[in-house]
């Protein structure tokens, strides 16, 4: 390895080697204490904002298909009458070990006249 003298040159070696930065010509040399600062701050940050996006896009690609097979529903339904309305209240039950997170439940109610 050439041009390696001291800790910082070696320092530099490392960065360039680890981020694959290249080895055509080194830019930034031991005697530029700043530019050794902010390629290490640069490369840093490089390596969080990937892990982020690689958590993000695994997120995106993993997210739970096939709910409606582990959702299961009450055989009966019950109508209430709670501060002077009616109310159908069904149980809901999930069987996975990883619940819902924030679930949303809607119902349409047709009543024939």
């Amino acid at each position: 390895v050439e041009n390696i003298l001291d800790f910082t040159s070696c320092f530099l070696y490392s960065v360039e080697t680890q981020h694959t930065i290249g080895y055509g010509g080194r830019a930034t040399t031991e005697q530029c204490p700043v530019a050794v600062i902010v390629m290490s701050v640069q490369s840093i940050v490089g390596v969080v904002i990937q892990a982020c996006m690689a958590g993000i896009v695994f997120a995106k690609f993993t997210k739970p298909t096939g709910r409606a097979e582990t959702l299961m529903f009450s055989k009966n339904a019950l109508i209430s009458l709670r501060n002077g309305s009616f109310y159908l209240l069904v149980r809901l039950a999930d069987i996975r070990p990883t619940h819902l997170i924030g679930c949303h439940v809607s119902g349409h109610f047709l009543n024939k006249e």
